[in-house]
C-alpha cells in the first residue's frame, strides 16, 4: 500500500486541497513547547511585508507563550513588541528630529463570537440561569462583551495594535454552530510556517484549574490539557495560508480589508519529505455556497484504506452513522483488523451531556460483534487520576497503519463532520520528527504513534517498535499505563426520556 492511499482525492469543483509532498514537521504533545516555538516564530515577523494570522475558538492574548514558570512572555506582550516595529532606515535628508519606526508586521484573527466565555449566572439572572441553555442568550441583547468578554477583548486588543492590523469576531455560522478551527500561519525571516493542532491561545492549555496567577484562571477539571500540535514548512503551510484567506475574503468585515498573505507566494522549495494534506469542514453557506465536509471525507478514506489498525484519541469520541458504517464494513471484511479509540474520562466533559451514553450508542454494536478487535479506553493523569492536572484528553487525532496520522481541530462527532467551520491536517511519509524523545528515523505516522503509545502504554519505544508488540499491551495493560478500560452500555432509557435525550442532541452535536 503506498502512501498516498491513505489521503483524501481531492473531487474536482469542491472547495479544497490535495495532499503535496516535500513538507518538513514537528508533532507537539507538550503546550510548553509547542506555545514556546510559535513565539520563536513570531519574533522572527519584523518587517512591514511580514504577517501572522490566527485562528480560534478561544483566544485570550493574556496567555503565557511558554512556560508560565518561566515567565514567559505572553502573547499580548509578543505582538506589543513585535508592532513597535524597527528603526526606520536613515534616508538622505538629516530629519528634524527621530524617525519613527517602521511597523510591524500585519496581524490578523478570526475567532468565534462564542457564548460560553462568562458565568451569566451572576452577570444576567443569578442563580436561576442555570436553567437557560446558554445559546439562548442572543448576542443581539448582550452583547459580544458580556458573552464572549475574552474573545472580544483579543479583537479590541488587534483593531488598536499600532499599524495596520485587524481582528474579526466571527458569528456567520450555521445555528447552534461555532467557529472551531485552530491554526496559526507566520510569514517571517525564514519563511512561510504553519501550526495546526487542538490547542486554543487558552489559559487551560498551561494552568491548574483555578489557578489564579493566570490572568483569566481556568475552570476546566483535567487542565493543564492534553493536545497535539503540529508545525509545518512546505506547501502544506501554504494551504494553510489560502484557509485563512479563503475564510477571511469571504467574510463581510474582512472582503474589504486586503490581507497581505492574499499576495504572498511561497519560494518553490523542498522543505521536507512529508506529505500532508489540509481539509475542513464548513456548514453551507458559511462561508461557501456549498457544504465542504472533506475532513470527514479525509477520515473515511483512511478507514477503507487501513489494512491493520486504526487508532482515534478524542475527547468526546461519540462518533457518527457515517464512521459506525465504515468501521462495521472493515472490521466485518477482515477478521484481523483492529480499532483503538482512547477519550477523555467522562467525569471530566462538562459541556456534552449523558456523553457516557451517547458514546456507548455508537460504540456497544461494534463492541458487541467483534469483541476485543474493538478496544476503548479513558485517559488518566500521570498520577493515574481521572480528573487531576493533565488528565483532560483535548486532543482529535487518528493514526492507522504507522502510514497517516491525523490533527487539528475535528471532534469524533456531527458537529465536527458536518456543521461547523474546522480544520484537519493529515500527514504521512518518511521524515518529519516529534517534539522530545522519539525514533529519529522511520515514517511520521510511526513517531506519533510511539509518541502516544509511549505515553498511554507506560512503555518504551523499544517495548513497541511493531503494532503487533503494541496490541499485546493494550489487550492486557502494563502495570504503569496511563489509561484505562472502558466499556459501552445498552441505551434502558424510556420513551419519554429518549425524546428529550435526541432533542438535546439535536442541538448538542447537529448534523
Amino acid at each position: 500500500m503506498d502512501v498516498g492511499d491513505y489521503f483524501l482525492k481531492k473531487t474536482p469543483g469542491s472547495y479544497g486541497f490535495d495532499a503535496e509532498q516535500d513538507n518538513d514537521v514537528v508533532v507537539y504533545d507538550n503546550n510548553k513547547v509547542f506555545f514556546a516555538d510559535v513565539r520563536a516564530d513570531m519574533e522572527l515577523a519584523t518587517a512591514p511585508d511580514h504577517f501572522i494570522y490566527f485562528c480560534g475558538w478561544w483566544s485570550d492574548t493574556y496567555v503565557p507563550l511558554g512556560d508560565p514558570a518561566s515567565k514567559a512572555p505572553t502573547l499580548r506582550e509578543t505582538l506589543n513588541r513585535l508592532a513597535a516595529g524597527l528603526p526606520a532606515p536613515a534616508g538622505p535628508m538629516t530629519p528634524a528630529g527621530p524617525l519613527e519606526n517602521q511597523f510591524g508586521p500585519e496581524v490578523c484573527c478570526m475567532v468565534w463570537q462564542q457564548k460560553a466565555q462568562a458565568d451569566l449566572m451572576s452577570v444576567v439572572l443569578g442563580a436561576n440561569i442555570t436553567s437557560i441553555p446558554i445559546w439562548m442568550m442572543p448576542d443581539s441583547i448582550f452583547g459580544a462583551q458580556v458573552l464572549a468578554p475574552i474573545n472580544t477583548e483579543t479583537v479590541r486588543f488587534l483593531n488598536f495594535l499600532r499599524g495596520a492590523n485587524r481582528g474579526i469576531l466571527d458569528k456567520a455560522h450555521r445555528i447552534f454552530g461555532s467557529h472551531h478551527q485552530k491554526f496559526i500561519v507566520i510569514h517571517n525571516q525564514r519563511g512561510l510556517v504553519a501550526y495546526v493542532g487542538s490547542s486554543d491561545f487558552n489559559a487551560d492549555r498551561l494552568y491548574v484549574k483555578g489557578d489564579t496567577t493566570a490572568t483569566n484562571p481556568p475552570a476546566t477539571l483535567g487542565a493543564p490539557l492534553n493536545d497535539v500540535n503540529v508545525r509545518i514548512e512546505g506547501p502544506g503551510a501554504s494551504d494553510v495560508l489560502s484557509s485563512f484567506v479563503d475564510r477571511w475574503s469571504l467574510h463581510d468585515e474582512g472582503r474589504n480589508w486586503t490581507l497581505k498573505g492574499a499576495s504572498y507566494a511561497q519560494a518553490n522549495k523542498v522543505a521536507g519529505t512529508v506529505w500532508a494534506q489540509v481539509t475542513h469542514t464548513y456548514g453551507k453557506g458559511y462561508p461557501f455556497p456549498d457544504a465542504v465536509r472533506s475532513a470527514a471525507d479525509a477520515q473515511i478514506q483512511i478507514i477503507r484504506t487501513a489494512t491493520q489498525y486504526v487508532y482515534y484519541e478524542d475527547q468526546y469520541l461519540i462518533g457518527t452513522d457515517q464512521l459506525g458504517v465504515e468501521l462495521d464494513r472493515k472490521l466485518a471484511a477482515s477478521t484481523s483488523f483492529v480499532v483503538i479509540g482512547v477519550m477523555a474520562a467522562a467525569v471530566i466533559v462538562s459541556d456534552l451531556k449523558y456523553v457516557t451514553q451517547r458514546r456507548s450508542d455508537f460504540w456497544l454494536p461494534l463492541t458487541s460483534k467483534y469483541g476485543n478487535r474493538v478496544l476503548l479506553y479513558e485517559m488518566l493523569d500521570d498520577h493515574h487520576s481521572d480528573t487531576g492536572p493533565g488528565a483532560y484528553l483535548h486532543n482529535k487525532m487518528t493514526i492507522a497503519d504507522d502510514a497517516i496520522a491525523t490533527v487539528g481541530s475535528v471532534n469524533f462527532s456531527n458537529r465536527s463532520w458536518y456543521h461547523d467551520s474546522e480544520l484537519m491536517l493529515s500527514i504521512g511519509g518518511p521524515g518529519g520528527r516529534v517534539s522530545g524523545a522519539g525514533p529519529s528515523s522511520g515514517d511520521i505516522a510511526l513517531k506519533v504513534r510511539m509518541m502516544r503509545w509511549c505515553r498511554h502504554l507506560g512503555q518504551s519505544p523499544s517495548q513497541i517498535p511493531q503494532f503487533q508488540d503494541a496490541l499485546v499491551r493494550w489487550r492486557s495493560l502494563p502495570s504503569g499505563s496511563l489509561v484505562r478500560p472502558w466499556y459501552p452500555f445498552a441505551n434502558n432509557m424510556n420513551a419519554n426520556q429518549m425524546s428529550l435525550y435526541d432533542a438535546l442532541y439535536a442541538i448538542a452535536d447537529p448534523t
